[in-house]
């Protein structure tokens, strides 16, 4: 039996925390740094290949989590995404929020502090047909605003939208919350077990989750300045951040 493996970070709060609405990276957002030529070309550097880059569409945790699967898509699972999953395309982003997830709990658009109902409050939602569906992103009844995702129901939405599309993959998830450099070796050893892995931060330094990144790979050259890499679904670039737990005045903590 095939298996699906996903594993998601998130910092030191209380469990289950969720991402907000940037569709773009805010303006007070810092976007890391893009490592190129001879600083890609080094031992302590490893990427995992094949990873698709999507960008935000209707939320990034199901964006996120979209490129997951579109790896294993990649990887032989062929019937997790129609077609080719390398780029995005309509396709693709009807499986991480198709349009009658956007009509059901996105209309009326909502956004902090007035949430307003929707169908998973009023009733009238069609059945569950992609991942941000799986995922709870943007429903009403579970304080989501549009594009808002809680990160405790990642690892159900990836087991629940895999098994939709096929129910003999075996698939399971890991939800580890940051305690330093001990989750810094769970993290490269999944990047080294060619797993991508969905990460919860603080893109702002306010002391409060925001957004969520799939890390892909880690530069370990500098035990004292630990890097991870991460697509942000900002655009599609490797970004490259300090690993750093969250705290105030600490930027993607």
């Amino acid at each position: 039996m095939k298996k699906l493996m996903l594993l998601f970070i998130v910092p030191l709060l209380s469990f289950g925390q969720q991402s907000k609405n940037y569709k773009a990276r805010p303006d007070n957002v810092i976007s890391g740094h893009v490592k190129t030529g001879g600083q890609l070309n080094k031992e302590s550097v490893v990427l995992i290949p094949n990873v698709p880059s999507y960008l935000w569409h209707r939320g990034c945790g199901p964006t996120c989590l979209g490129m997951v699967v579109g790896y294993y898509d990649n990887l032989g699972y062929q019937d997790l995404i129609p077609g080719f999953s390398n780029f995005q395309n309509e396709d693709i982003n009807n499986c991480i929020a198709s349009d009658e997830h956007y009509n059901n709990y996105s209309m009326p658009l909502d956004n902090f502090p007035n949430i307003l109902e929707d169908a998973s409050s009023i009733g009238g939602a069609h059945d569950n047909n992609c991942i941000a569906d799986f995922m709870n992103t943007s429903f009403s009844l579970f304080g989501n605003y549009w594009g808002w995702s809680w990160s405790s129901d990642i690892g159900g939405a990836f087991i629940d939208y895999v098994n939709f599309k096929n129910e003999a993959y075996e698939t399971s998830s890991n939800y580890y919350i940051n305690m330093g450099f001990n989750t810094w070796i769970t993290y490269v050893e999944e990047i080294n077990a060619n797993r991508p892995t969905i990460l919860l931060v603080d893109s702002d330094g306010d002391g409060e989750t925001d957004h969520f990144l799939v890390g892909i790979g880690y530069d370990a050259s500098n035990s004292s300045a630990l890097e991870f890499a991460a697509y942000d679904t900002w655009d599609n670039e490797i970004h490259w951040y300090s690993w750093q737990q969250l705290g105030f005045g600490v930027d993607w903590g």
